[in-house]
């Protein structure tokens, strides 16, 4: 329920484009006329049909997402061996990664409102493969509980050494130039095309209390806190960010 169901979404829609443009390429004119049809019936459709089209949609990306989680994640495993952890997950192609303790550069975490109500976090270890090619390589963990992440924090970095310190937040500059950007500008920009349309100006309120309140997420979840050894970045809106690092291991 707490994946990415708008990924699926977009892959799903690409695979039926993918499909049509076969057909269309065999099937030039039964194709053309099915989809003129399809069109017809659509537009004359009652709001209900249109409504359980939407509703159907919606429960098949579910369950592909489920499907791809299951596929991916199944049986995971993240095991503590000495110095290193070790993943095991998958049905199909049977991932066994090692993330030895000195290549994490560093740690990152995330969750939804969604996740924060089922109270679980998406773990990712991130490891610098070369410093002279700046790559990394990603592992993630999802589905991870508050008692396993203190747990990795404490065995990665040490005792929680960010309890007293200073959280050092955004300044609210940050929220009027996101919010002029991303509230007033598309309004300003299309007032001359809509001025005249009532609904323009009902959408308008609508998206300048929105944007305000997403840019006021921005802002709240914007900071960080820093010692003399590590530091830790929150960032986000929706969803909502954490990373820690080592400063030593930090590259830019």
């Amino acid at each position: 329920i707490s994946q990415n169901h708008l990924v699926t979404g977009l892959i799903v829609i690409a695979f039926i484009f993918q499909v049509y443009e076969q057909i269309k390429d065999i099937f030039k004119e039964q194709a053309d006329e099915y989809s003129s049809e399809l069109i017809s019936y659509l537009s004359g459709s009652s709001f209900a049909i249109i409504i359980f089209m939407i509703v159907f949609f919606l429960i098949l990306v579910i369950l592909i997402s489920l499907l791809r989680t299951l596929v991916k994640y199944f049986d995971f495993k993240l095991l503590k061996k000495e110095k290193a952890y070790r993943i095991e997950a998958g049905i199909i192609n049977k991932r066994n990664v090692v993330v030895p303790h000195n290549k994490i550069q560093q740690l990152n975490w995330e969750r939804d409102p969604i996740k924060r109500l089922f109270g679980i976090y998406t773990l990712i270890f991130k490891q610098a493969v070369s410093r002279q090619s700046n790559k990394e390589q990603v592992v993630d963990a999802p589905g991870c509980l508050k008692e396993h992440l203190a747990f990795l924090k404490t065995d990665l970095f040490g005792e929680d050494v960010f309890s007293g310190s200073t959280k050092i937040n955004s300044d609210p500059y940050y929220f009027r130039r996101l919010w002029t950007f991303t509230g007033w500008l598309p309004i300003l920009l299309a007032i001359p095309i809509f001025f005249n349309e009532w609904i323009f100006w009902l959408t308008a309120c609508l998206w300048l209390l929105a944007s305000a309140g997403y840019c006021y997420l921005k802002l709240k979840k914007s900071y960080f806190r820093i010692t003399n050894e590590q530091v830790q970045v929150s960032s986000g809106a929706i969803l909502h960010k954490w990373k820690q690092m080592e400063l030593f291991k930090i590259q830019a």
